[in-house]
């Protein structure tokens, strides 16, 4: 089975991702057609309520748009090679039966189905040094996947439960070696490390030590000992 892998560039638990069964209401990939040109696909969507129901009559739930589309020559290719025929000209209902026939049927492919990726799959289409990484290319690992939400579990758990944050604000992202880099937040301070092998973690993470934390507390200017969330300082 030939299959496209998209990156979902928006948030996953919003309504507009959740009314679709695309997987995310903004979703970008970069492919190879039946002619071998190279293209670059972003869409975005939206639901239809009351205020916008009107200007999509005959749409049912959510309406999707092509935000931006080209050939990749690697040319300033998103002015000068744009498909203007599908780039901001596409409006249909966002879901995987349509999304899949505009791949195919507008841009000359043949992909038999597209899988939009959880943000910890690890792919991403912007290399971070610039370029593209390829959906049509990229190998999906279920059980690595799972293994990196695990891990990401037990940091919101941690931030939740022993810093007693309503909200948690940590960050947590695939790197560049497949492993995960974690950032948490202090008063002043971030703990950033990295899990070079997720499979070996073992879940003990330990706060930085209090005097770490005050000795950046004083070089931000901040001089007092109160104690922040979790009891640290």
């Amino acid at each position: 089975m030939k299959i496209l892998y998209f990156e979902g560039a928006g948030w996953a638990d919003a309504d507009t991702s959740k009314a679709s069964d695309v997987g995310n209401c903004r979703i970008r990939t970069a492919f190879t057609n039946n002619n071998g040109k190279k293209i670059y696909l972003e869409m975005t969507s939206c639901m239809i309520h009351k205020y916008n129901k009107k200007r999509f009559i005959g749409f049912k739930n959510v309406v999707g748009f092509v935000d931006s589309c080209f050939y990749i020559f690697g040319d300033d290719d998103e002015n000068k090679h744009r498909i203007s025929d599908v780039e901001r000209s596409t409006v249909i209902e966002f879901t995987k039966v349509n999304v899949l026939s505009l791949i195919n049927n507008k841009l000359n492919c043949s992909f038999d189905d597209f899988i939009t990726l959880p943000n910890l799959a690890g792919y991403s289409v912007h290399k971070s040094d610039g370029g593209y990484n390829f959906g049509d290319k990229f190998v999906f690992d279920e059980k690595l996947t799972a293994q990196r939400e695990k891990i990401n579990k037990y940091f919101y758990d941690f931030e939740k439960n022993t810093l007693g944050k309503q909200y948690p604000n940590f960050s947590c992202w695939v790197n560049n070696k497949g492993g995960l880099s974690i950032s948490i937040p202090y008063s002043c301070y971030n703990d950033n490390f990295n899990i070079d092998d997720v499979y070996s973690y073992n879940f003990d993470y330990k706060m930085p030590d209090d005097e770490i934390l005050r000795k950046a507390r004083q070089e931000y200017g901040i001089f007092s000992d109160r104690i922040t969330v979790g009891g640290k300082i």
